[in-house]
């Protein structure tokens, strides 16, 4: 547990300090994934967009998006699932301090089952994650495939 730190300290701010630390410890990842992508899309349709005199604008909408959206998808999703199961980083930092302000899911979770001694009721809240991440990835997958996005 760090003290002192003024943006761990402050209930406005630690939220924001978690949110921060998150972000940058999965841009990497983010960026591999958005570079396999774009490297899998082959020169060769750029090059008859630009033939057929198509703009850079134009290009992105009409190939790059359209062949960056299986990506796109992986990133949310896997993005959503990474969110949902936060715990380490709030532990780490503020312990779910100052005054509950970064007391995530998960961490109750955590002080439930080993803190206060309720393995069932941790259990309990861990399948009830479970179900939340499942129901969350189906609507995010319905919702690329309705768009046609897939």
């Amino acid at each position: 547990h760090l003290s002192g730190i003024p943006w761990l300290t402050s209930q406005e701010m630690a939220l924001y300090s978690l949110i921060l630390v998150n972000t940058w410890q999965y841009l990497g990842f983010h960026i591999i994934i958005f570079l396999a992508g774009l490297q899998s899309i082959p020169n060769h349709l750029y090059e008859a967009a630009i033939i057929d005199g198509a703009t850079s604008w134009k290009c992105f909408w009409k190939i790059t998006l359209p062949l960056l959206m299986p990506a796109i998808f992986f990133d949310v999703t896997m993005n959503t699932i990474y969110t949902f199961k936060i715990f380490d980083i709030a532990f780490i930092m503020t312990s779910g301090g100052p005054g509950n302000a970064t007391s995530v899911y998960n961490f109750e979770l955590y002080k439930q089952a080993f803190t206060f001694f309720r393995p069932a009721y941790g259990c309990a809240m861990a399948v009830i994650l479970l179900l939340i991440i499942m129901g969350v990835t189906i609507l995010q997958s319905k919702f690329f495939q309705k768009k046609s996005l897939l």
